[in-house]
């Protein structure tokens, strides 16, 4: 017999072992939006969003479902419109699942044209995002809008010809937003709060730069009117969410007797950071664990530096090793040492410590989290787009250190890491792919040719780095070391020397 699947008229024979919306989906109406709705998104935000919709009536302050929108693959009205929206979840720790369905999706929409449509509703009061850090078109060493990225080029000159979309068809996320943005002052229609929720530093004022900087390369009236009326909080995310794979389909299909294509599963750990900064309503956030804040920066520091930056250096280090895997990582003795020691000292010395966080837990929690081998969280997946990742998460703490005068072996090392994993001839994803390769072609393996090869990137690495020889010549030395031993015996030399 075929396995049912999942929707609204099939989520009733969902065992009661796993957890499904009792609020009344068909009263939803759409009060928000998010662009790039991936695992990630599918798995934190939504979570949060269905506590939201659980909340009586009175306390939720308005209708929050949502519309969900893909400009790129993979299209969204395949994978959830034949279940109404609704999908599963699972939360994997150790030998603990928790299951669960979620239904705060009420529309999908994909591709440029109906994303338009759907952001200028003025119903919409919230806009949030995850694109990943190439979505913003941006160059990573300054935060500005790359002006000649190919679809920042071709939105403009489709803006500048139809300035609210009509016909056009657009090709970045801030091309979409601009045109939306447009057809809203166009219409006197209020201006929604924009949420960036992805990884990536002081995400809401990159968000706003280079949507305003985009808007005014069309039309500078425009650019001010998006100045003076669009609110853009900075967020921090966190909760480790791998990709999906076939077994857990299959699992969810085997809890819940219903087949669901879009299944997503993750750790149960999950933080959300909101500068409380709007411009209109808003979903009460606060009353299911998130927090609103007035400055997110301590907070989004300790992620990158302590989470990101440990997830970064041992999936560089393992991938090196021929590791797969995260938790596989962490049983090599030399690799969970090095990223204790990167925890405990040089990150450490870095962190303005909210005073709402127990540095001594949250390090704990975190280490835990990486050996939760429940969760397979790949090295090649956290590696992705690592050019647009490694500033925030290894060079903004060794230039601080630099300027206190203090050595950063571990740092360099992770830095070196990076450089021998996009140099070596291994298939990668980033936006910066052809170019890195070509330097590993030209270097073939020389240290010195690829150091200068890469550091001569000043989208990664800007131009203070490279001029500082204190920096050159630490992260020379640990590149030498991995390519002259391997990463076990260059980390294992490491720590010989850098104990804290």
């Amino acid at each position: 017999m075929k396995t049912p699947r999942l929707g609204s008229s099939t989520v009733a024979l969902v065992p009661s072992a796993i957890r499904v919306p009792t609020y009344d989906r068909r009263s939803l109406a759409v009060g928000l939006a998010h662009v790039g709705v991936g695992a990630f998104h599918r798995c934190h935000q939504q979570e949060v969003l269905d506590d939201v919709l659980h909340l009586p009536n009175e306390q939720q302050g308005g209708s929050w479902g949502m519309v969900g929108i893909n400009l790129r693959p993979p299209a969204l009205e395949p994978l959830l419109g034949p279940q109404d929206g609704l999908y599963g979840r699972l939360l994997r720790d150790g030998d603990r699942v928790d299951g669960r369905v979620l239904g705060g999706i009420v529309r999908t929409v994909d591709g440029s044209v109906d994303a338009v449509r759907s952001l200028a509703d003025p119903a919409v009061h919230v806009v949030s995002f995850t694109i990943t850090e190439k979505g913003y078109c941006h160059v990573p060493a300054t935060g500005e809008l790359d002006r000649m990225h190919p679809d920042v080029v071709v939105d403009v000159d489709s803006l500048r010809r139809d300035p609210l979309a009509e016909r056009a068809i657009l090709q970045s996320a801030p091309g979409v937003l601009v045109a939306a943005l447009a057809r809203r002052r166009a219409a006197g229609t209020a201006a929604p709060t924009l949420m960036s929720c992805d990884n990536v530093p002081d995400n809401g004022t990159l968000l706003s730069g280079v949507v305003r900087s985009l808007a005014e390369m069309v039309d500078p009236a425009l650019g001010a009117w998006i100045v003076d009326n669009v609110c853009v909080p900075n967020t921090m995310v966190d909760r480790i969410v791998p990709a999906t794979r076939e077994e857990d389909l299959a699992q969810f299909r085997s809890l819940a007797g219903v087949r669901d294509d879009a299944t997503v599963t993750g750790e149960s750990f999950l933080q959300w950071v909101i500068e409380d900064r709007f411009g209109g309503p808003r979903p009460p956030w606060e009353l299911v664990g998130v927090e609103m804040v007035h400055d997110v920066r301590p907070f989004e520091e300790m992620k990158f530096r302590v989470v990101n930056g440990a997830q970064s250096l041992l999936c560089y280090l393992g991938g090196l090793a021929g590791i797969d895997l995260m938790y596989e990582v962490m049983r090599v003795p030399e690799f969970a040492a090095v990223a204790e020691h990167l925890l405990d000292s040089e990150v450490a010395e870095t962190l303005r410590v909210p005073a709402t966080v127990d540095t001594v837990a949250y390090r704990a929690a975190l280490l835990q989290r990486l050996r939760n081998t429940a969760v397979a969280h790949r090295t090649q997946q956290i590696a992705t787009d690592g050019s647009r990742k490694i500033p925030q998460r290894f060079l903004a703490p060794l230039g601080e250190r630099l300027a206190r005068g203090l050595a950063s072996p571990v740092l360099c090392l992770g830095v070196a890491a990076w450089m021998v994993y996009v140099t070596d001839g291994r298939a990668f994803d980033d936006p910066l792919a052809g170019r890195l390769r070509g330097v590993g072609a030209a270097a073939a393996g020389r240290v010195d040719d690829v150091l200068h090869g890469c550091l001569g990137i000043a989208d990664v690495f800007g131009v203070a780095l490279p001029a500082d020889q204190r920096f050159v010549a630490g992260v020379r030395e640990q590149l030498s070391s991995l390519l002259d031993v391997g990463p076990r015996e260059a980390t294992r030399r490491l720590l010989t020397t850098s104990r804290p």
